[in-house]
């Protein structure tokens, strides 16, 4: 009997061809009957996406689409927006062991559950995707706090910088 194939070891496949580089996702179920929600986290910038639904890999398409609208509020250029969107064509999907990234990711899990605990969600449809994409922008979070050193704190900031002069 043979078991599942081992994951690939990231260190031996190139990394994401785009600036923004690797995303981590985590499923987040909503306390509302049969809902969850995709949480997409980027490790360069610690920017945000949130896709409804349960994880499939249908859900990836959509997952770049939604990628654009944080990216032009920001101020990145549309083709540089563009080259992104096309260099996640391909998506490999990784676990991480990461403290960092996985600590990040429950902050955004905790985010949105005092969301919906104070602002009294009372179903999955009242909740405003893109306004919680665009809080968690102007928030600091996680383990962006190690960055200070480099002069940014915030996620608008490292995207901003990232893309600066391009």
């Amino acid at each position: 009997m043979k078991g599942p194939d081992p994951l690939p070891d990231p260190e031996s496949e190139p990394t994401s061809d785009g600036r923004l580089g690797e995303w981590y996702a985590n499923v987040k179920s909503l306390p509302f009957r049969g809902k969850s929600v995709v949480i997409f986290f980027n490790v360069n910038t610690y920017i945000t996406i949130f896709v409804t639904g349960n994880g499939t890999r249908k859900m990836l398409p959509e997952f770049v689409d939604r990628t654009g609208p944080p990216a032009q509020r920001l101020g990145v250029p549309q083709h540089l927006i563009e080259q992104e969107t096309d260099a996640m064509q391909e998506i490999r999907l990784l676990k991480t062991d990461s403290r960092s990234i996985l600590g990040s990711m429950n902050d955004i899990v905790h985010h949105l559950d005092a969301h919906i605990y104070y602002d009294r969600i009372a179903a999955a449809d009242e909740i405003d995707w893109d306004r919680q994409e665009r809080i968690l922008t102007e928030n600091i979070y996680g383990a962006i706090n190690k960055r200070m050193s480099e002069g940014v704190t915030y996620p608008r900031d490292l995207v901003k910088k990232l893309f600066e002069g391009r």
